[in-house]
């Protein structure tokens, strides 16, 4: 046996020691989920009822496939043992569990629902419906589908609270609809529409807000410098001379606008120089 091979070994039976946590990290098709299982059925021949086991996974589908994969196990458990080796190390595992089984009296066979193998949305609407009062919900709790319409009415808030929020968050909302030209409709759909992605963005929450500026000005520079490189050189001047222009009268007008960091621009920028002198102000947040 090779050492890659013992030390995968040795792993496997170190996972199974349920007087220890472990996190068992491995790629697709490497056995995770038959690990689990054997885990599962060596933690059965320990408890004195199955609920004090609790197995969490992200879908239903694996839910079902887990537990499916224990009954199983334990059926198999009653016939002879496999010629396979790993699966004979699930067949002695489930015989302690069928064992503990007869002797707690559980008979998991014809109560398979006893195993709270369950998604995590489950397991936290089970927590809530345990705590009424202190989950502070009026009725009771369900995992919904299609969370369209639930996006849809909390962009709807976020917008009222231009109106209905406090000071800071009203400015926050005044903020993002002064850059999107005061256009609510496609900030609504913008806002629902994260919300739909929050997986790919929820994780950044915890970035402090100049990380996160310093992030947003990077990409408006860098759309910025291809834009100035898609220019024709005959059209650069021109295009000084007008924004600097309309910079002026902004400006004179008092009126909020990025065009205003344009004043006195001189050269476009280009995207060899390394950044964006010229316009980097109006690339600020």
């Amino acid at each position: 046996m090779s050492d890659s091979l013992r030390e995968d070994a040795a792993a496997r039976r170190a996972a199974l020691d349920v007087t220890e946590s472990c996190i068992v990290r491995a790629p697709a098709g490497s056995g995770k989920t038959e690990l689990l299982t054997q885990r599962y059925l060596a933690l059965l021949a320990t408890v004195d009822e199955p609920e004090e086991i609790v197995a969490i996974t992200f879908t239903r589908k694996a839910a079902g496939e887990m537990r499916t994969r224990i009954i199983e196990a334990l059926e198999l458990a009653r016939h002879e043992p496999p010629d396979q080796e790993h699966k004979r190390v699930t067949w002695g595992l489930a015989r302690g569990a069928v064992a503990r089984d007869a002797e707690r009296g559980w008979q998991l066979g014809l109560h398979p629902a006893r195993m709270r193998i369950q998604t995590i949305d489950s397991l936290n609407a089970e927590l809530t419906r345990q705590m009424p009062l202190l989950s502070r919900f009026g009725a009771p709790l369900g995992v919904d589908e299609r969370p369209a319409e639930m996006y849809e009415e909390a962009a709807r808030r976020s917008l009222r609270l231009l109106d209905e929020g406090d000071a800071a968050q009203a400015a926050a909302v005044e903020g993002l609809a002064r850059h999107l030209d005061d256009d609510l409709p496609r900030i609504h759909r913008l806002l629902a529409r994260m919300l739909s992605r929050r997986d790919q963005w929820l994780r950044h929450m915890g970035t402090s807000r100049a990380e996160l500026e310093a992030g947003l000005k990077r990409e408006v520079e860098g759309h910025l410098s291809i834009l100035a490189a898609s220019l024709p050189r005959a059209l650069h001047a021109e295009l000084i001379a007008v924004t600097g222009q309309a910079a002026t009268v902004l400006r004179a007008e008092a009126t909020r606008s990025q065009i205003i960091h344009c004043a006195g621009m001189t050269a476009l920028p280009s995207p060899d120089a390394g950044g964006l002198p010229a316009w980097r102000g109006i690339a600020e947040f």
